[in-house]
């Protein structure tokens, strides 16, 4: 957003306190989950690549953000796929564990 020049405000939330689970956030994002965005005019977008692709589309960015060709944004498509289907997932195993986390469900974790 800030590279885009994207005028917008963070808000912090502090999951160790629960504030995912407010229920002021859980009428943002009903699956108490970050991140998650409201646009002005009340739009809310929650995972990651989506809100990505909404700002991309929204506003007017650079074209090497997200190319507007198809055949351009191929190679972004396929980067935001991988990230959330084969990297995340590996990456969060191994940080769930380092902070003693556990999977809902260690059985699909494995896959």
């Amino acid at each position: 957003l800030k590279e885009g020049n994207v005028v917008h405000k963070i808000m912090d939330i502090d999951l160790l306190k629960g504030e995912q689970m407010k229920p002021e956030f859980l009428a943002i994002n009903p699956l108490h989950q970050v991140p998650a965005l409201v646009d002005d005019d009340g739009s809310i977008v929650w995972e990651g690549n989506s809100i990505l692709r909404y700002i991309c589309n929204s506003y007017t960015l650079d074209e090497h953000w997200y190319p507007t060709s198809i055949k351009g944004r191929r190679l972004c498509e396929m980067a935001l796929d991988w990230r959330l289907s084969t990297y995340y997932p590996h990456v969060s195993k191994s940080a769930y564990k380092i902070f003693g986390w556990a999977f809902q469900n260690e059985d699909s974790a494995e896959s």
